[in-house]
């Protein structure tokens, strides 16, 4: 008989998160983290409610790359 704990702990290691893209805001010299979400668009959406004045202190991050997507000053999303 074998012992299949070792397996199932590591294959649920390597599921995923639920979420790809995590909103930053720069807030007193710091990144603060303030939402997932599985798409892109999801987290513009989430920024804009937020404060669309404050476009530009947010940052998305895939976390799957680490590519880094900013608004510029029109409003259009960028990769940094």
């Amino acid at each position: 008989m074998t012992n299949n704990n070792n397996n199932n702990e590591k294959n649920a290691m390597n599921q995923p998160n639920g979420y790809r893209f995590r909103v930053y805001k720069f807030n007193k010299n710091t990144y603060d983290a303030f939402y997932n979400d599985t798409t892109l668009y999801g987290c513009v959406d989430y920024m804009k409610r937020w404060n669309d004045k404050q476009m530009h202190n947010w940052y998305i991050v895939d976390e799957d790359t680490n590519t880094k997507f900013k608004m510029n000053h029109n409003n259009n999303l960028v990769m940094v």
